[in-house]
């Protein structure tokens, strides 16, 4: 990415937020709370205000868009995301058929994490984003573009047709489109996890996630 590029991105994000901080704070009653090592911070005043949007692109471990939803905002630099993924496999897994995990990709922690999120945008244009996304957790010590490629090799991606999708400037959009989204609702952390009428930052155990799904699986 070039330093007009970058310089053009920043600027965006300093517009958007600028416009819409007031409507978040106002209106969507969606408070962020710092440090991963909290409690998780429930909020369930999310009636009637904007949600996450679930695109055609939207990376997703079921297509249904008709069941529970569990969205994250994660990033794959993200220790508290990479923590939380076996929770998250294991209530999806559990709840078969009623609960979907839909990634909302949120990179800000480091230089690299745009990069990785476009690797595996790019792996899920093969149909191997979720194997991607376990490698890129696995290996999250380093998103060099060089150790990208290990993942693809691994999981026998076409390394071409990978390569020259690195470059799409529409996959790109699409990673920045997720992550001003979560800007516009308040996400500035991650993992950032909206599930129903509930939103959570940071680490929370298997049976507290599994109550607040139990919990919107009986509002439906």
């Amino acid at each position: 990415m070039t330093s007009g590029a970058m310089d053009s991105k920043h600027t965006l994000t300093i517009i958007i937020l600028s416009v819409f901080g007031v409507v978040v704070l106002l209106f969507l009653g969606f408070e962020v709370f710092d440090g991963l090592d909290k409690t998780p911070s429930y909020v369930n005043q999310l009636k009637d205000v904007a949600r996450p949007i679930f695109y055609k692109e939207s990376p997703s471990r079921l297509p249904n868009k008709d069941i529970l939803a569990i969205y994250e905002y994660g990033d794959f630099a993200c220790f508290g995301c990479q923590t939380m993924a076996p929770a998250i496999a294991k209530i999806v897994e559990d709840y078969k058929g009623k609960v979907n995990l839909v990634w909302k990709d949120f990179p800000f922690l480091t230089p690299q994490s745009t990069n990785a999120a476009i690797a595996a945008r790019c792996a899920d244009a093969q149909n191997k984003f979720w194997e991607y996304h376990d490698w890129l957790f696995e290996h999250n010590d380093s998103l060099e573009a060089e150790a990208l490629l290990q993942g693809v090799r691994l999981l026998r991606l076409d390394e071409s047709q990978f390569t020259k999708c690195l470059d799409n400037k529409d996959i790109a959009g699409l990673v920045s489109r997720d992550f001003y989204e979560g800007q516009v609702l308040g996400v500035n952390e991650t993992p950032t996890f909206i599930i129903g009428d509930v939103a959570l930052v940071g680490l929370i155990t298997y049976e507290e996630l599994e109550q607040i799904v139990v919990q919107e699986l009986n509002k439906t």
